[in-house]
């Protein structure tokens, strides 16, 4: 039995299949898949640290915030959260969270805290342990994170790894309501 030879002329991929067009006959083959097109980029790590007063409840600290103090001491409730902001995948890594607290220019305590980063995909961001810190009138709190503390994991911007955010307390007093006296 000879040969037959086909010419093709026009070829298309539909449905997952490679239709043929060729002289005489159409053809109809599995098509194979192309290169990958999965991202190959590097990860990048970034953070954020959201504070609040007491609780997880209200609206959050702002950078350079004055807190109210009335009494002797006020707790702040923190936490960072780590993100994948690159193209590739980062792998688990090591982040510090620092908390400061100086009183003008005196160092009133400093302390930190060593954490985990579980492995994220592009775009991923998870929340590290929740932590507080109490602090009084006239303390200056910094509460800092950074990312891939011991430089381990290569990102695609290596000057991104760190978040902050400082606020002050302040003794302000409650006045006791005054009471009109009951004329009777």
């Amino acid at each position: 039995m000879g040969k037959r030879c086909l010419k093709r002329i026009r070829s298309a991929t539909v449905s997952g299949f490679l239709l043929v067009l060729a002289t005489g006959a159409v053809q109809a083959e599995q098509a194979q898949p192309g290169p990958s097109t999965a991202p190959t980029g590097k990860p990048d790590l970034t953070c954020r640290v959201s504070a609040f007063v007491d609780s997880l409840q209200g609206a959050p600290i702002v950078d350079g915030q004055t807190i109210n103090i009335v009494g002797g001491t006020r707790k702040v409730v923190y936490i960072i959260y780590a993100k994948n902001a690159g193209a590739g995948r980062a792998p688990s890594s090591v982040t510090w969270d620092l908390q400061s607290i100086r009183k003008g220019s005196e160092r009133v305590s400093e302390g930190s805290t060593r954490r985990v980063v579980p492995t994220l995909s592009p775009g991923e961001e998870v929340a590290l342990p929740l932590s507080d810190i109490t602090f009084r009138p006239g303390h200056t709190i910094l509460l800092k994170g950074t990312m891939d503390g011991p430089g381990e994991v290569s990102e695609s911007k290596e000057d991104n790894n760190e978040c902050t955010i400082s606020f002050t307390g302040k003794r302000v007093s409650v006045d006791k309501p005054v009471s009109k006296a009951n004329p009777g």
